[in-house]
This record gives structure tokens, C-alpha cells and sequence, in this order.
């Protein structure tokens, strides 16, 4: 079967499949390794597209096979490319996701280390001080309700709350 112009895949056996593979298989790896630069690529595609052919000998008819085989082959490489582009459009989006919990964990893990501090820094105010700091942060009391429930004046309670704000900022800061 020196020269493969038109045959049927109804005739393809064994032996006459091995002449088309050895006529062909060296060209299509060209193809392939000239757009993938890849060994492995390659040879995994000509092996598909040979496989592909094995797999529809009995309903697959070749009027001219060097064309039926470059253009097989160019359509894997096309498949090939655009598999890789998913893959990595994937990842790059697994990565972002990735970095995104990393931060929110990251952040987190500041937020409660700084409301540690500030708790253990508010137990470090002096009593009235404090109790008027924790009703306006924790309860959102304004300064009128904290007035009338501790009976002191309006502008204590601004000056323990601005005490305890400077007292909190200072320490913060370190």
C-alpha cells in the first residue's frame, strides 16, 4: 500500500491501518510539536487521532487521507488549546478564591487578636470609666441614656468616654 490515495476505513485492516500509520503519524507529530512544542502534547494527540480512526473504521470513509489527518490533527491541537485555556482560566479562578479566603481568614485573625486587645485594655479603665465605655459600645447607649441610667451629668459621660478613647487609641498604638 505504497501510495494511499482513496481508501475505504470498511477495508482498513490491521496491516493496511499500519502503512497509514507509518506513512502519516511522522507528519501529524510535525504538526503538532510546530504549534505545541510539546513532546508528550504531541504524541498524545496523533495517538488520538489514530485512535479515533480505529474506533470509526466501520463508519468512517477516507477519500483523500493526508488531508483527513492534517485536519484531524490541526482540530485536536485547536481541542488541546483550548482545554489548556480552561484549565488555566480555572485555576487562576481556584487561586483567586484561594486568596480571597487566605485574606478573609488573615482578617479575621486580626480582627480578633485587635478585639482581644481592646477588651483586655477596657478591663485595664477604671470602673466608672469603663462601665460607661462598655454601655455606649456593646449596649449603644447615647450619653443621655448613660447619664439618666448611672445618674451623672452629660459631660461626665463625654469625659469618660473620651478618657477611655484616648486611654484605647494610646495603648492601641504600641
Amino acid at each position: 500500500m505504497a501510495n494511499i490515495t482513496k481508501i475505504s476505513i470498511l477495508q482498513l485492516d490491521e496491516s493496511s491501518f499500519e502503512e497509514l500509520y507509518k506513512l502519516y503519524a511522522t507528519k501529524m507529530y510535525r504538526i503538532c510539536y510546530r504549534e505545541t512544542n510539546d513532546e508528550d502534547v504531541s504524541g498524545n494527540i496523533v495517538h488520538n487521532v489514530f485512535l479515533s480512526i480505529w474506533e470509526r473504521r466501520e463508519t468512517l470513509l477516507l477519500e483523500k487521507p493526508e488531508h483527513f489527518l492534517t485536519h484531524a490533527t490541526k482540530i485536536q491541537i485547536l481541542k488541546y488549546f483550548r482545554d489548556s485555556a480552561s484549565q488555566k482560566q480555572h485555576m487562576q479562578n481556584s487561586l483567586i478564591d484561594y486568596n480571597e479566603a487566605d485574606c478573609s481568614t488573615q482578617e479575621e485573625i486580626y480582627y480578633n487578636d485587635l478585639s482581644d486587645r481592646v477588651q483586655k485594655l477596657v478591663d485595664l479603665l477604671p470602673a466608672q470609666c469603663r462601665r460607661v465605655y462598655l454601655m455606649r459600645d456593646q449596649q449603644g447607649m447615647d450619653n443621655a441614656q448613660i447619664a439618666g441610667e448611672l445618674g451623672i451629668s452629660m459631660s461626665a459621660v463625654k469625659q469618660h468616654i473620651g478618657n477611655a478613647l484616648t486611654f484605647l487609641r494610646t495603648h492601641l498604638a504600641r
